[in-house]
C-alpha cells in the first residue's frame, strides 16, 4: 500500500463522501491507498450510511471509538496509525477536496526519501505557509517509518501543526504544489458551522489556553 489516510469523522456523511471520492477519482491507481476512518460509537447513523456506501471498497475501513472530541484528536490518529499499512501516512480531513490528478504518481517519485510532503491548500494560503505559520500544512504526508520509530503520530490534538513544526525543525519539509486541494472550512467559505466544527472551536481554545491531553 502506498498511502494510508487517517481520517476521524463525525456527523458529516456527505462531506466525507465528497472528500474520499475526490481521492479515488484523481488517483492513477485507486487501489494504491487506504482510508482508515475513525468514527464514534454513538454516531450510528453516519457510520452505518458510510459503511453501506463503501461496502464494495475494502480499502475504506472504519474503526469505532469512544468519543474523544477534538481535544483528544491525536488519540484517534495514534490508534488508526497502528492499523496503517501504507508506506506514507497522510492526515486527512473530511472537509478537504482534492483538486489535482495523478497525486499518487507524484508521491511515488519520492521513493524512500525521508521528507514531509506538503500539498498546496489553495484557499488557505493566508494561513498555511504564512509568515506567522511558515511550516504549517493541513495534510502533511510523512514516511510511516518516522512514526514507527517514535511509536506514535502526535502527542497533541493539533496533529498537523505538530508534524509540520517537527518537520520544519528537522529541515525535511518539501512543498509539493502539484498536489492541490481546497478545504471547505466554515470560517473560510462563510457558511453556517455545523456542530462538529463548533465543538472543534471550543476545544481549540482550550488547547491555546494551555490545556493538553497527553493520553
Amino acid at each position: 500500500m502506498l498511502v494510508s489516510f487517517l481520517l476521524p469523522t463525525r456527523g458529516r456523511k456527505d462531506m466525507f463522501i465528497k472528500s474520499i471520492d475526490s481521492l479515488i477519482s484523481n488517483a492513477t491507481n485507486p487501489d494504491c491507498f487506504e482510508v482508515l476512518a475513525g468514527v464514534d460509537f454513538d454516531d450510528f447513523e453516519t457510520t452505518n450510511q458510510l459503511k453501506d456506501y463503501y461496502k464494495n471498497n475494502p480499502n475504506i475501513k472504519f474503526f469505532e471509538f469512544e468519543r474523544q472530541y477534538y481535544i483528544g484528536f491525536h488519540n484517534y490518529i495514534n490508534t488508526l496509525l497502528k492499523q496503517a499499512t501504507g508506506k506514507w501516512i497522510c492526515i486527512w480531513n473530511d472537509d478537504i477536496v482534492l483538486t489535482s490528478s495523478n497525486w499518487d504518481t507524484i508521491i511515488e517519485e519520492y521513493k524512500d526519501k525521508f521528507v514531509c510532503i506538503n500539498p498546496l491548500v489553495s484557499n488557505m494560503s493566508h494561513y498555511c505557509r504564512s509568515n506567522e505559520y511558515p511550516f504549517l500544512n493541513l495534510a502533511p504526508i510523512t514516511p510511516k517509518k518516522w512514526h514507527d520509530f517514535i511509536g506514535y503520530y502526535s502527542l497533541n490534538a493539533a496533529v498537523d501543526s505538530w508534524t509540520s513544526e517537527v518537520a520544519g525543525e528537522l529541515g525535511i519539509n518539501v512543498w509539493e504544489d502539484r498536489i492541490s486541494m481546497v478545504q471547505n472550512r466554515f470560517d473560510v467559505d462563510g457558511t453556517e458551522p455545523d456542530a462538529t466544527y463548533e465543538r472543534k472551536l471550543q476545544d481549540t481554545q482550550l488547547i491555546r489556553n494551555g490545556y493538553y491531553s497527553w493520553q
